[in-house]
């Protein structure tokens, strides 16, 4: 019983290297220029490894954005419609996307070159992160909105602009990220990112 379940342990570590890996590779060059040798490498293990976990390049980009970018915007999205009130969940939006931003920012990129090479077979996957981002950006509107109804936020303030270049914003923080944060602690950047969007939110709008 012991071996059974350290081997299947194993299993899914490796598996998990592969993702890691993938991300970082598929990131950097896209779907078409990736090769299973280069995925291989970085994860330090054979490519015979990939073969046995995904079978192939095209599987084991599907696993990565379903793994990856669509379950960390979906989180987003749940978050966001949860029952915290509008400062706290704007606050924790924040802080979720700061944390681990190496890896979202590998995320942000394949999804970029993956709408620049738009490769017919993953047609579906780019209809559900586009939905799934319109749906995060609704969300934000709604929790401005919340936040306006009761004061947290200025009523002069415009929700749906606002939501939109919240979204847009952290769109570039994490594609330009590792040239220009790679210095800042998170906990700086959650302090200040924090700081600064609650601003933009509560100054109001000249008439």
């Amino acid at each position: 019983m012991y071996t059974m379940r350290v081997t299947k342990e194993k299993t899914e570590q490796t598996r998990q290297q592969l993702l890691e890996a993938a991300t970082i590779v598929f990131g950097k060059k896209g779907y078409t220029a990736t090769k299973l040798e280069e995925i291989a490498t970085e994860a330090g293990v054979t490519r015979g490894a990939i073969s046995w976990h995904f079978q192939n390049k095209q599987n084991i980009f599907r696993a990565v954005v379903k793994e990856g970018r669509l379950q960390t915007l979906r989180f987003i999205k749940d978050y966001l419609n949860s029952d915290l009130d509008p400062e706290s969940k704007i606050a924790g939006f924040i802080q979720y996307l700061v944390k681990d931003r190496k890896r979202k920012h590998y995320q942000v990129t394949i999804l970029g070159k993956l709408r620049d090479e738009a490769p017919p077979e993953f047609e579906d996957l780019i209809k559900q992160i586009t939905t799934t981002q319109k749906e995060i950006i609704a969300s934000l509107q709604t929790t401005i909105e919340e936040g306006i109804t009761t004061g947290i936020f200025a009523k002069q303030c415009d929700a749906v602009l606002s939501a939109k270049s919240i979204y847009v914003f952290f769109g570039g923080f994490f594609t330009s990220q590792p040239e220009m944060y790679e210095e800042y602690d998170e906990t700086r950047l959650i302090a200040f990112l924090t700081q600064f969007i609650n601003r933009l939110l509560q100054t109001e709008s000249a008439p």
